[in-house]
């Protein structure tokens, strides 16, 4: 099913490009894109102003008259004469006889320091060209391109002297009517030559443009194929649920900032995770502290009427810190002084042991199997007034079929009488299906995932199969998002990193030991 699952909602977000879709991959990628551009538009340059070299041209206009011999004027038979002419000598412009009589003609062997008559014509054949600006045109323009620019000079100066007389000679008597005086006049005197070389600007111009179409092309196929989330736009923009928290980066030593990237490896090769320092306490950076709070406070008013919710915590994939989230969220929500159960489902990889660093004991597991005859028995002191934990003991064989026991479910309705709320946490939705099992003991899901870690589609799977078994996501959690990244909820003066000066205030009236009492 989640193979499924992730072939339609690819389907979907390819089939939806939109305009912001198109400004999120340039926006994501601008300073690749740009770079990649200006390394570019210097190569072409460069390339340009190193291996090219200077050409020598010239051009000549001859225009081609046709006049009656009884009067003056021109008629439409005699110009579509003269524009036959005209494309005659644009066609017959590199004829092995014309370019030979005006190598012989000029001398052209020894002007041009060439050995051969032969080497003469194929090099004078090779340097010239001509073009009419339209079909009906009764001119048209010789070219002279060399690499030197006494040779451009001579063999123009050759073209206009001679080309008028030979054209005429060759072309003209026997393919137009007689009755017309014909005639091919070069319209000036002189041959003039200008240097022609590649502008390094606009090769560097058209190399970056040429580079940054390229790029962003790329980059644009990565960004639609990129299925990670990166921060709380990511969720907003693929899922209805409201995101309900966001979670700076933490890392180990308490201080707020970048994770290593040798630690975010280790989560995805599954590595043994370093949970210390990380509840909360008085040591907590303030951003996280707030952060926490403000996760707290959504999820209270997300079901602000029902009496002792049940909120099992998620994720999509191992690794997203839906433990560490589940017991922040259950310690922040005993500060605030609700009496509250924390349960530990996840009975495949527990790790809230880990996370209190406090002994395993007997746990949910032998609560269900009846190796333990009552819930005091299985409640584990963590240091927080107002928490009770229970871990998940020993790791069961079945572990899904204790979970969709009557004892569960029987655990959680007496849970219920004695407690202002449950978080229960529970093992990834994508990889396992112990949520869905508990679902209908559950008021809501909320969904753990971590920035540059979790999977779009992976969620989507979850969400799939929890709606399957009627659950409902309540929220998103986005968890370790780097601050420096100046995104989502830190944009602003008003984001956390705004609230930083008002953090010596917190600490000095409302500072905290690990049991929720002022120090």
């Amino acid at each position: 099913m989640n193979n499924e699952v992730t072939e339609v909602f690819n389907e979907e977000s390819h089939s939806k490009i939109t305009v912001t879709t198109l400004l999120g991959a340039l926006k994501k990628y601008v300073i690749i894109i740009a770079m990649v551009a200006i390394l570019a538009a210097a190569l072409a340059g460069a390339y340009v102003q190193i291996f090219t070299e200077t050409s020598y041209a010239s051009s000549a206009d001859f225009f081609v008259g046709n006049v009656s011999t009884n009067s003056q004027t021109v008629d439409n038979s005699s110009l579509s004469a003269a524009a036959g002419v005209a494309d005659a000598c644009v066609l017959a412009i590199h004829d092995d006889v014309l370019v030979g009589s005006i190598v012989d003609k000029h001398d052209l062997v020894s002007k041009l320091a060439l050995s051969t008559r032969d080497d003469a014509k194929a090099y004078v054949r090779g340097a010239i060209s001509a073009g009419k600006s339209g079909e009906d045109a009764t001119r048209f323009t010789v070219y002279v391109s060399t690499m030197n620019e006494e040779h451009t000079l001579i063999i123009m100066s050759a073209l206009l002297d001679s080309l008028r007389d030979e054209m005429i000679s060759l072309y003209i008597p026997t393919d137009f009517d007689t009755n017309f005086n014909l005639s091919i006049e070069p319209r000036q005197e002189e041959a003039y030559v200008y240097s022609v070389r590649d502008s390094a600007i606009a090769a560097a111009v058209v190399g970056g443009a040429v580079a940054f179409v390229i790029a962003y092309l790329i980059c644009f196929f990565i960004y639609i194929n990129d299925t990670k989330v990166y921060d709380d736009a990511t969720i907003k923009a693929h899922f209805s649920a409201p995101v309900i928290g966001i979670i700076p980066e933490w890392n180990a030593d308490g201080k707020e900032g970048s994770s290593s990237r040798s630690r975010k490896r280790s989560i995805i090769a599954g590595d043994k995770r370093d949970y210390k320092g990380k509840l909360l306490s008085s040591s907590t950076p303030f951003g996280v502290t707030e952060a926490f709070n403000t996760l707290r406070t959504n999820l209270c008013y997300s079901t602000a009427a029902e009496k002792c919710p049940v909120f099992a915590v998620t994720s999509d994939f191992s690794g997203a810190g839906k433990s560490v989230i589940s017991a922040n969220i259950a310690a922040s929500l005993a500060m605030l002084g609700k009496k509250t159960l924390l349960v530990e489902c996840d009975l495949r990889r527990p790790e809230l042991r880990e996370v209190f660093e406090v002994e395993s004991g007997s746990g949910l597991s032998e609560l269900l199997t009846g190796a333990a005859k009552s819930m005091d028995e299985v409640i584990t002191a963590v240091g927080f007034e107002n928490l009770d934990v229970v871990l998940s003991g020993r790791i069961p064989p079945n572990p899904s079929e204790l979970l969709g026991s009557e004892k569960m479910a029987e655990f959680i309705a007496k849970s219920r009488e004695s407690y202002d709320i449950i978080i229960v946490d529970t093992p990834p939705a994508y990889e396992v299906s112990d949520v869905g099992v508990i679902a209908g003991l559950l008021t809501g899901v909320v969904m753990v995932a971590r920035s540059h870690y979790s999977d779009v589609n992976a969620i989507a799977a979850s969400e799939d199969l929890i709606s399957g078994v009627n659950g409902r996501i309540v929220g998103y959690v986005v968890n370790d998002v780097d601050y420096k990244s100046g995104s989502g909820y830190r944009k602003g003066k008003y984001g956390y990193r705004g609230y930083r000066k008002y953090a010596r205030y917190y600490y000095s009236s409302y500072s905290t030991d690990k049991n929720g009492k002022k120090e």
